[in-house]
């Protein structure tokens, strides 16, 4: 019998949290107003910056040299479109920590799952919040129309990583984790 591939562990295992985090991340409310739409970037950035500095810091080959893109540079963009000051937000805490290449692996699979959802999101803020993909959107735009084949092959890359089921394990608890935190940011926000 052949082993479960990293990502079928990652999507299988981490299922329950995924949807939890979905559940909790409201979308009717969050674009029911600009005012709930700040407070969410606003948040995500406080989630996001410490993460992806976090990760930078163990990122193994071949992700490291995928062109990782910074989804909180894409934030710091939106935030000051929508005219909030986010030069001295303090990180929220949440995130866990990142000691290894496995533990970024599973961290960032959520991060570059979520960009999957967020396309979703874009076209939603773009029509009920009257913004524009590059102006106060970029965020959720992401890699726009590549965002399927940009997932395509991240999920090819990770792969390539060749853990062995012990540090697949690694992974896999590290993205219960950052779902599980990324859940309680998302309860926490007004």
């Amino acid at each position: 019998m052949t082993a479960p591939t990293l990502m079928a562990r990652l999507r299988e295992e981490t299922k329950s949290d995924h949807e939890a985090a979905e559940t909790a991340f409201d979308l009717p409310r969050r674009l029911e107003s600009l005012w709930a739409y700040r407070r969410l970037l606003t948040s995500l950035y406080r989630f996001y910056l410490p993460l992806e500095e976090a990760i930078a810091g163990h990122l193994p080959d071949p992700l490291a040299s995928s062109g990782y893109c910074s989804k909180s540079t894409l934030l710091t963009d939106d935030l000051g479109v929508l005219e909030v000051e986010w030069a001295g937000l303090s990180p929220s805490g949440l995130p866990p920590s990142i000691a290894s290449a496995s533990q970024a692996a599973g961290s960032l699979y959520v991060l570059e799952g979520a960009s999957l959802g967020g396309q979703i999101i874009a076209r939603l803020a773009i029509e009920r919040l009257h913004l524009e993909p590059d102006r106060g959107v970029s965020f959720f735009h992401g890699h726009g129309s590549e965002t399927g084949t940009r997932w395509a092959e991240f999920r090819l890359k990770m792969e390539e990583l060749g853990l062995s089921p012990e540090a697949q394990g690694e992974a896999v608890a590290s993205a219960k984790s950052t779902f599980q935190a990324f859940q309680k940011l998302l309860e926490e926000t007004p």
